[in-house]
């Protein structure tokens, strides 16, 4: 049978695939059943498709013959495209995250591409801001420390209470990025998707206690008026229960995701698609 298209390169462990799919023609590894082939070759039919790559007139027979049945006739390209995960990769693959240059990642420092290798091991993927960031190599470092540093959780100010003031700060600014990225955040550590979900949205009804109230409330002056904060506003949050060096970190965690949701927004950098899908369980 023919063979459209090259066959794939070398699979894992350096084995070059051997094995001749009979219904596609297509080469396969040693070991792939030639329903996972299809199934791979329908999913990647898909996403040209969809990105209109390929027109479906130009489709050999041998495609057609074999992809209904992989799909399914109850099933459409939008709900396969969306219900696996190389086919959540297909569809992203060539999505720009960023309106400036993305550094390979051989061109950067080593502590930088260690880094990024971490991160691929413990998320599955390295955060997209991280990539659109790493241009600028010598400032995304001093920003990445500055903001670890930041996100460290203290006794009167915890991690999820300042991933709580990253997603109130980035829904004022409606940063498409930091909310969901942070969305994903705040669920995790929250242990409560529901919950998480409704303090990204909208805090004032997600059941928050007065402290965390009074906290988000000063967090909200502080990024769309910050002319009218006064000291009262410290008072009042001392008041809460705060100790100065909480209500400064508050003060500075504000202050850097308007920082962020500004250079996410500006750079018009998109969030990895994975993060919608984490911390739902």
């Amino acid at each position: 049978s023919k063979t459209y298209g090259p066959a794939p390169r070398t699979i894992a462990a350096g084995r070059p695939p051997t094995d001749r799919n009979e219904r596609t023609g297509l080469l396969t590894p040693p070991g792939k059943s030639s329903a996972a082939a299809s199934r791979t070759l329908s999913l990647l039919i898909c996403y040209l498709i969809r990105n209109r790559r390929l027109g479906a007139a130009l489709m050999p027979p041998c495609i057609v013959t074999f992809r209904l049945p992989v799909i399914g006739p109850d099933r459409d390209f939008g709900q396969m495209l969306t219900t696996t995960p190389l086919a959540r990769r297909l569809c992203a693959m060539d999505e720009r995250i960023s309106w400036f240059p993305i550094a390979e990642r051989a061109s950067l420092a080593p502590e930088t591409q260690a880094l990024f290798e971490q991160l691929d091991e413990k998320l599955g993927f390295v955060p997209n801001v991280f990539l659109a960031f790493a241009w600028r190599e010598e400032r995304f470092n001093r920003w990445r420390l500055h903001f670890e540093d930041l996100m460290l959780p203290s006794e009167g100010l915890g991690r999820a209470e300042r991933e709580m003031i990253s997603v109130v700060v980035s829904m004022q600014n409606q940063c498409l990025y930091c909310l969901t990225a942070h969305g994903f955040a705040v669920r995790a550590l929250l242990h409560d998707p529901v919950k998480g979900d409704r303090i990204t949205l909208d805090y004032r009804r997600a059941g928050l206690s007065e402290k965390q109230m009074a906290m988000l409330d000063y967090v909200v002056k502080l990024t769309l008026d910050p002319v009218t904060c006064t000291e009262e506003d410290i008072d009042e949050l001392r008041a809460q229960g705060f100790s100065d060096e909480d209500v400064w970190d508050i003060v500075e965690i504000t202050a850097m995701f308007n920082y962020t949701n500004r250079l996410s927004s500006g750079a018009g950098i998109m969030p990895n698609p994975e993060y919608h899908g984490m911390a739902r369980g």
